[in-house]
């Protein structure tokens, strides 16, 4: 059997699963396939294959690159994210973080809300396999797209230990910014309205002057 991923993302994930005794093959599409072998080096090992995708975009990867890659080199089982293919030509399991769009679409462009209303719906309901995050998501999913919430499987976002990790390895990134191992506050997230940060900014202004340097890091909000 093999298994292609379609985002990268997943990386943490496959990487655990390809180091566990199995009789699985995994194939691996990106666009950067060097990049994943240099930062991860599991993703050497005898059962798995990187292979360069084309690199369409958007609902033209699902709906057609998707297909295409898995009859051209024999896919068993195909794992995307948020999406499937409208004809995926065998059996899908797809992983949806959130229905956010649903609840708060203020927060969203027109065109994604639209057709994400469309094609996660579609994906929720036809995926032989569906996971998603946190029992919260769980659900939201089973609510909005009347799915059994004992066929929504539970796996939970985890943390690469041998990245991130307490102590003062990671002395020489920190003393450009002018920090110290321990001595910050740190957020991670997207910058944009629905993850509050101006709640949080508030709380930290009521620390007062002693309070250790607040370091914020994510990605500009993508609208549309």
């Amino acid at each position: 059997a093999a298994f292609l991923v379609a985002f990268v993302v997943t990386v943490g994930l496959f990487a655990a699963a390809i180091a566990l005794p199995s009789e699985f093959a995994f194939v691996f599409f990106l666009q950067d396939p060097q990049g994943l072998a240099r930062a991860h080096p599991e993703f050497h090992a005898a059962h798995v294959q990187l292979v360069q995708a084309p690199g369409w975009h958007g609902l033209l990867r699902t709906m057609f690159e998707l297909p295409y890659l898995r009859h051209r080199h024999s896919i068993d089982l195909l794992h995307t994210q948020y999406r499937i293919p409208l004809f995926p030509m065998g059996p899908v399991a797809c992983t949806i973080h959130d229905t956010l769009f649903e609840t708060h679409p203020q927060h969203f462009g027109a065109y994604f809300t639209a057709q994400a209303k469309l094609t996660f719906r579609h994906a929720a309901r036809h995926s032989e396999l569906l996971f998603t995050v946190s029992e919260f998501s769980r659900r939201e999913l089973s609510r909005c797209y009347e799915v059994p919430a004992h066929r929504i499987l539970l796996t939970p976002n985890g943390v690469a230990a041998q990245r991130f990790h307490p102590g003062s390895a990671g002395q020489a990134q920190l003393a450009p910014l002018g920090l110290s191992s321990r001595g910050y506050l740190l957020t991670v997230g997207r910058l944009e309205s629905r993850k509050n940060h101006a709640t949080f900014l508030r709380a930290y202004a009521q620390l007062g002057m002693d309070a250790p340097p607040l370091v914020i890091v994510g990605q500009a909000q993508q609208r549309g």
